[in-house]
């Protein structure tokens, strides 16, 4: 009996927490669509406080920090017109970026 409420605890426990995990995935992608319509809407003060201070931002031109990708998105240098959500092999998620050189 001792086994069997440890068993149960245990497989309850662990749903729980596959539960919170679909939230937190769900969550992701959902901040994720958000961010792609902040830059298609060159809404950098949201992007302001999305983007962390050390983040780097890495292109075919280059690559560059925080300061000078919100002024990129800004002028209007790269447009994001549109972000797509793919799911490539193994579930990971990639995304790609329709975007229009100023």
């Amino acid at each position: 009996m001792k086994n069997f409420v440890v068993v149960f605890f245990i497989v309850i426990s662990s749903t729980s927490l596959f539960s919170q995990g679909a939230d937190i995935q769900t969550e992701i992608k959902e901040l994720s669509k958000q961010k792609w319509q902040w830059m298609a809407e060159k809404d950098v003060d949201k992007l302001a406080n999305l983007f962390h201070e050390k983040a780097k931002f890495v292109h075919m031109s280059g690559s560059w920090k925080k300061d000078r990708e919100l002024e990129i998105i800004q002028t209007g240098s790269i447009w994001y017109k549109q972000g797509c959500q793919k799911r490539p092999k193994e579930g990971k998620i990639g995304y790609y970026s329709k975007s229009r050189r100023g």
